[in-house]
C-alpha cells in the first residue's frame, strides 16, 4: 500500500524527536570531522579520473587578482611568488606585460566557469589572505550540509531512522569521501547537489502531500541552489530532473498546483543563471581593463559558459567504440579533427601534440586554440557523434546497453567508518534489484520515487561515457540497501514488541 502522509505527533514525542536529531547532528559533525582527520588513509581507488574537473594548480595562479581586484581571469605567465596586495602590485610594476587572461591546457580562463572563483574565497577569509588557495574548506561545507539536510528531512518525514541510514551509508562512502576529503576538486558537487535537493524536496515524494505554504520557498531555492551548483560542475544542474519528476507527482497536489511549481523551479533556475552570466562578464570586463592598463595580453577569443557537450559525447563513444576510430582522449579527437577542419573549413589548423591547435589566436601567440572553442570544430565533432548514431542504431543501442551494465556493476562498495579506522565490502548495484522490484510489487510508492530520485547520478555514464571512474557517482544501491536494513530492523522491532508479554500475562 502507498505510504500515508504523516500524521501530526504529540507535543511530547517532537520535543523528544529534536533531541534524537540534535544528537544525530552533533555525531555526524564528530564523525565527519574525524574522517577528514585521517584523509591521508581514505581509500584512493574509488575516484573519478574521467574528467580533469578544476585544474587546482592553474586556478589559484589566478586567484590573488581576484581576491585583491575582483578581476578575473588575471594571471602572470610566470609562476608567481607574490600573493599579498604589495607583493602582487610590486610584480605589476615590474613586469604588468607578462599578464594573460588564459593558462593551461584545461583552459582555465579561456573555457567559462567563472563562478568557480568564488570556492577559494572561504579559505581566504579564514586565513586572511589568498594563500594557500584551497577548494577543501567548500566541498566539506557542502558535503556536511547535505547530509545534515538530509538528515533533517527524513526526520520531518518521520522516517528519522531510513535518515540515519541512509546519512550512514552515504557519509561512508569512499568515493564521496575521498572527492570531499583527498583532494583538491570539485566532483564531490555532483554527488552533493542531488542530495541537496532531495533534502528540499523529500516531502514530495510521500503519497498524498498536502499543500504547504513553503512550497514556492522550495521550489524556488532548489532552482536557485541548482542553478549556483552548475557554475561550479555542470552536472550538478541533472537533478532538477528529479525534482520536477517529483512535482509532477505529487499526487496529494492539484495539477495546477504541480504546474506552477514546475514553472517557479524553471523560473528560479533561469533566473539564478543569467544572474551567474552578468556576473562572469563583470569579472571579465575588470580583467580586460587590469591587463591593458598594464600592458599585458587580453584575450578576445571564444568564451563559452561551460564545456562544450558534443566534444564530450563525440570522444565519450570511446568507451566501446575503439575499433570505429572513437577514443576518449582529448588529443587523439584533436589529432582527427585538424586535417578536417582544413578540408571542410579551408582553415589553417595543424595538430603537433599538447592541448592545442599548432595555432594561435594572437599575433604574439601566447594564446593557441583551444580546439572546443571553435564553433567549427563542435559542428565537425557533433556530426560524427550524430553520424555514428543515426548510421548505425543497433551498434548504438548496443553501447548504451553495455553502459547499463557497467552502471549496474561497476559501483562503489559499501564503506564503514569509524574513529579508528576503515572498511569496504564490495556491493555491485545489481545485487540490490531483487529489493527495488520488491519494493514495486508492494507499492512502496514513497521508496521506489527515493530510489529514483538519485537516477541523474547515472546519466553521465549512460549518456557520455561509463569508463574511469564515471560509473561510482551512482547511490542507488546504497539507498535501497539502507531500505532493506530499515525495514529489517522495523520488522524485528515488531516482532519483539508482540512477544514482550503484558502485565495481565506476567502476572
Amino acid at each position: 500500500m502507498p505510504d500515508p502522509p504523516p500524521s501530526p505527533e504529540p507535543a511530547a514525542p517532537r520535543r523528544t524527536g529534536r533531541v534524537w536529531l540534535a544528537l544525530a547532528l552533533t555525531c555526524l559533525v564528530v564523525w565527519q570531522a574525524g574522517i577528514r582527520e585521517r584523509s591521508p588513509a581514505l581509500e584512493t581507488r574509488y575516484r573519478d579520473a574521467s574528467a580533469v574537473g578544476m585544474c587546482h594548480d592553474i586556478w589559484s595562479r589566478f586567484f590573488p587578482f581576484y581576491y585583491h581586484y575582483g578581476a578575473f581571469p588575471v594571471a602572470f605567465r610566470a609562476r608567481p611568488r607574490e600573493r599579498s596586495l604589495e607583493g602582487v602590485e610590486k610584480a605589476l610594476a615590474a613586469r604588468g606585460d607578462s599578464l594573460v587572461m588564459a593558462l593551461g591546457g584545461c583552459a582555465v580562463g579561456s573555457g567559462g566557469e567563472y563562478p568557480r572563483i568564488l570556492l577559494y574565497m572561504p579559505a581566504a577569509w579564514a586565513q586572511g589572505g589568498p594563500e594557500p588557495a584551497s577548494l577543501r574548506p567548500v566541498t566539506t561545507a557542502i558535503a556536511w550540509t547535505a547530509l545534515a539536510a538530509l538528515l533533517f528531512a527524513f526526520q520531518r518525514q518521520g522516517r528519522f531512522r531510513l535518515g540515519l541510514l541512509v546519512v550512514f551509508l552515504l557519509g561512508s562512502s569512499p568515493f564521496l569521501l575521498y572527492e570531499v576529503y583527498g583532494r583538491e576538486n570539485i566532483f564531490s558537487v555532483t554527488l552533493c547537489s542531488l542530495l541537496l535537493a532531495l533534502a528540499l524536496n523529500l516531502r514530495f515524494l510521500r503519497a498524498g502531500a498536502r499543500a504547504w505554504s513553503g512550497d514556492w520557498v522550495l521550489a524556488l531555492g532548489s532552482g536557485v541552489l541548482l542553478a549556483s551548483l552548475a557554475q561550479m560542475r555542470a552536472e550538478a544542474a541533472f537533478p532538477a530532473a528529479s525534482v520536477l519528476l517529483a512535482y509532477a507527482l505529487a499526487s496529494g497536489l492539484a495539477p495546477r498546483r504541480r504546474a506552477l511549481l514546475c514553472a517557479t523551479l524553471i523560473a528560479g533556475f533561469l533566473a539564478t543563471s543569467s544572474g551567474w552570466a552578468r556576473f562572469s562578464d563583470g569579472l571579465h570586463g575588470r580583467a580586460v581593463e587590469l591587463v591593458e592598463a598594464h600592458g599585458g595580453h587580453v584575450y578576445s577569443g571564444p568564451r563559452p559558459r561551460h564545456h562544450p557537450l558534443w566534444h564530450s559525447l563525440c570522444a565519450g563513444l570511446g568507451d566501446f567504440g575503439g575499433e570505429r576510430g572513437f577514443s576518449w582522449s582529448d588529443v587523439d579527437n584533436y589529432a582527427w579533427a585538424a586535417p578536417v577542419l582544413r578540408a571542410e573549413y579551408g582553415l589553417d589548423t595543424t595538430y603537433t601534440s599538447g592541448m592545442f591547435f599548432d595555432q594561435a589566436l594572437d599575433e604574439a601567440g601566447v594564446y593557441r586554440i583551444k580546439p572546443e572553442l571553435m564553433p567549427e570544430y563542435v559542428e565537425v565533432v557533433r556530426r560524427r557523434f550524430l553520424d555514428a548514431v543515426f548510421g548505425d542504431p543497433v551498434w548504438y543501442a548496443g553501447v548504451l546497453a553495455r553502459r547499463g551494465a557497467r552502471v549496474l556493476q561497476r559501483t562503489s562498495p559499501v564503506g564503514l567508518h569509524w574513529v579508528a579506522g576503515q572498511a569496504t565490502l564490495p556491493f555491485p548495484g545489481w545485487l540490490a534489484l531483487p529489493i527495488l522490484f520488491w519494493l514495486v510489487r508492494r507499492r512502496e510508492g514513497f521508496l521506489v520515487k527515493l530510489v529514483l530520485f538519485s537516477a541523474p547520478l547515472s546519466l553521465v555514464p549512460l549518456l557520455v561515457q561509463s569508463d574511469l571512474g564515471a560509473t561510482y557517482y551512482a547511490i542507488y544501491h546504497l539507498l535501497l540497501l539502507a531500505i532493506a536494513l530499515d525495514l529489517g530492523l522495523g520488522y524485528f522491532a515488531s516482532r519483539s514488541r508482540v512477544s514482550e508479554p503484558t502485565l495481565s500475562e506476567s502476572t
